[in-house]
Protein backbone atom coordinates (compact mmCIF):
# COMPACT_ATOMS: atom_id res chain seq x y z
CA UNK A 1 0.00 0.00 0.00
CA UNK A 2 1.26 3.48 -0.74
CA UNK A 3 2.07 5.87 2.08
CA UNK A 4 -0.78 8.20 1.10
CA UNK A 5 -3.29 5.33 1.44
CA UNK A 6 -1.93 4.42 4.89
CA UNK A 7 -2.16 8.06 5.95
CA UNK A 8 -5.73 8.31 4.67
CA UNK A 9 -6.73 5.19 6.63
CA UNK A 10 -5.16 6.56 9.80
CA UNK A 11 -7.00 9.86 9.34
CA UNK A 12 -10.35 8.07 8.86
CA UNK A 13 -9.66 5.91 11.92
CA UNK A 14 -8.96 8.98 14.06
CA UNK A 15 -12.16 10.64 12.88
CA UNK A 16 -14.30 7.55 13.55
CA UNK A 17 -12.64 6.73 16.85
CA UNK A 18 -11.22 3.25 16.32
CA UNK A 19 -7.71 1.94 15.91
CA UNK A 20 -6.23 0.52 12.73
CA UNK A 21 -2.81 -1.09 12.45
CA UNK A 22 -0.03 1.06 11.12
CA UNK A 23 1.90 -1.37 8.97
CA UNK A 24 2.51 -5.11 9.07
CA UNK A 25 1.98 -7.17 12.24
CA UNK A 26 4.98 -7.93 14.49
CA UNK A 27 7.13 -10.99 13.77
CA UNK A 28 5.74 -13.05 16.69
CA UNK A 29 2.12 -12.28 15.77
CA UNK A 30 0.18 -15.37 14.58
CA UNK A 31 -3.02 -15.36 12.58
CA UNK A 32 -5.40 -18.24 11.97
CA UNK A 33 -5.22 -20.04 8.69
CA UNK A 34 -7.66 -18.63 6.21
CA UNK A 35 -10.19 -21.20 5.07
CA UNK A 36 -11.16 -21.02 1.45
CA UNK A 37 -14.74 -22.15 0.89
CA UNK A 38 -15.11 -24.24 -2.21
CA UNK A 39 -18.43 -23.13 -3.66
CA UNK A 40 -18.33 -25.65 -6.47
CA UNK A 41 -18.47 -28.60 -4.01
CA UNK A 42 -21.52 -29.56 -1.92
CA UNK A 43 -21.22 -29.62 1.83
CA UNK A 44 -21.64 -32.87 3.74
CA UNK A 45 -25.08 -31.80 4.89
CA UNK A 46 -26.12 -31.12 1.30
CA UNK A 47 -24.85 -34.52 0.18
CA UNK A 48 -26.68 -36.30 3.02
CA UNK A 49 -29.86 -34.38 2.24
CA UNK A 50 -29.68 -35.28 -1.43
CA UNK A 51 -28.99 -38.94 -0.57
CA UNK A 52 -32.04 -39.21 1.68
CA UNK A 53 -34.20 -37.31 -0.79
CA UNK A 54 -33.24 -39.66 -3.59
CA UNK A 55 -33.73 -42.79 -1.46
CA UNK A 56 -37.17 -41.60 -0.36
CA UNK A 57 -38.08 -40.82 -3.97
CA UNK A 58 -36.92 -44.30 -5.03
CA UNK A 59 -38.95 -45.94 -2.25
CA UNK A 60 -42.02 -43.96 -3.26
CA UNK A 61 -41.62 -44.97 -6.89
CA UNK A 62 -41.24 -48.62 -5.82
CA UNK A 63 -44.49 -48.48 -3.85
CA UNK A 64 -46.22 -46.81 -6.78
CA UNK A 65 -45.06 -49.45 -9.26
CA UNK A 66 -45.92 -52.25 -6.84
CA UNK A 67 -49.48 -50.96 -6.47
CA UNK A 68 -49.83 -50.23 -10.17
CA UNK A 69 -49.55 -53.89 -11.16
CA UNK A 70 -51.91 -55.24 -8.48
CA UNK A 71 -55.58 -55.82 -9.25
CA UNK A 72 -57.98 -53.22 -7.86
CA UNK A 73 -59.80 -53.92 -4.59
CA UNK A 74 -62.98 -52.19 -5.66
CA UNK A 75 -66.20 -54.20 -5.43
CA UNK A 76 -69.67 -52.99 -6.35
CA UNK A 77 -71.21 -53.76 -2.96
CA UNK A 78 -74.91 -54.09 -3.48
CA UNK A 79 -74.34 -56.29 -6.51
CA UNK A 80 -71.12 -58.05 -5.48
CA UNK A 81 -70.29 -59.41 -2.05
CA UNK A 82 -66.76 -59.51 -0.67
CA UNK A 83 -65.12 -62.58 0.88
CA UNK A 84 -66.75 -63.62 4.16
CA UNK A 85 -64.60 -64.46 7.18
CA UNK A 86 -65.14 -67.83 8.89
CA UNK A 87 -65.84 -65.85 12.08
CA UNK A 88 -68.73 -63.94 10.51
CA UNK A 89 -71.92 -64.49 12.53
CA UNK A 90 -74.45 -62.84 10.31
CA UNK A 91 -76.18 -59.51 10.27
CA UNK A 92 -78.21 -58.18 13.17
CA UNK A 93 -81.85 -58.15 12.16
CA UNK A 94 -85.12 -58.72 13.97
CA UNK A 95 -87.06 -61.06 11.70
CA UNK A 96 -90.87 -61.29 11.60
CA UNK A 97 -93.38 -63.90 10.53
CA UNK A 98 -95.67 -63.07 7.60
CA UNK A 99 -98.39 -62.37 10.17
CA UNK A 100 -96.25 -59.54 11.60
CA UNK A 101 -95.31 -61.28 14.85
CA UNK A 102 -91.63 -61.28 15.81
CA UNK A 103 -89.64 -64.48 15.35
CA UNK A 104 -87.61 -63.82 18.50
CA UNK A 105 -88.22 -66.52 21.15
CA UNK A 106 -86.14 -64.76 23.82
CA UNK A 107 -83.40 -67.38 23.93
CA UNK A 108 -80.93 -64.56 24.72
CA UNK A 109 -78.19 -66.07 22.53
CA UNK A 110 -77.76 -62.77 20.70
CA UNK A 111 -77.33 -61.03 24.06
CA UNK A 112 -74.69 -63.56 25.13
CA UNK A 113 -72.72 -63.45 21.88
CA UNK A 114 -72.71 -59.66 21.36
CA UNK A 115 -69.04 -58.56 21.74
CA UNK A 116 -69.98 -54.99 22.68
CA UNK A 117 -72.69 -56.15 25.11
CA UNK A 118 -75.04 -53.71 23.43
CA UNK A 119 -78.04 -56.06 23.37
CA UNK A 120 -80.24 -56.62 26.43
CA UNK A 121 -83.46 -58.60 26.34
CA UNK A 122 -86.28 -58.92 28.87
CA UNK A 123 -88.71 -61.79 28.32
CA UNK A 124 -91.78 -63.37 29.88
CA UNK A 125 -93.89 -66.44 29.25
CA UNK A 126 -97.19 -66.13 27.46
CA UNK A 127 -100.44 -67.91 28.21
CA UNK A 128 -99.78 -70.50 25.47
CA UNK A 129 -96.42 -71.44 27.11
CA UNK A 130 -94.07 -69.72 24.60
CA UNK A 131 -91.52 -67.14 25.65
CA UNK A 132 -91.60 -63.76 23.97
CA UNK A 133 -89.67 -60.56 24.45
CA UNK A 134 -91.17 -57.63 26.25
CA UNK A 135 -88.28 -55.16 26.05
CA UNK A 136 -85.07 -54.90 24.03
Amino acid sequence: ASSSLVAARALVAQQRGYATPNGPPPANFRTSRRVEWKWDQDSTLDRVGKFFLMTEMARGMYVLLEQFFRPPYTIYYPFEKGPISPRFRGEHALRRYPSGEERCIACKLCEAICPAQAITIEAEERADGSRRTTKY
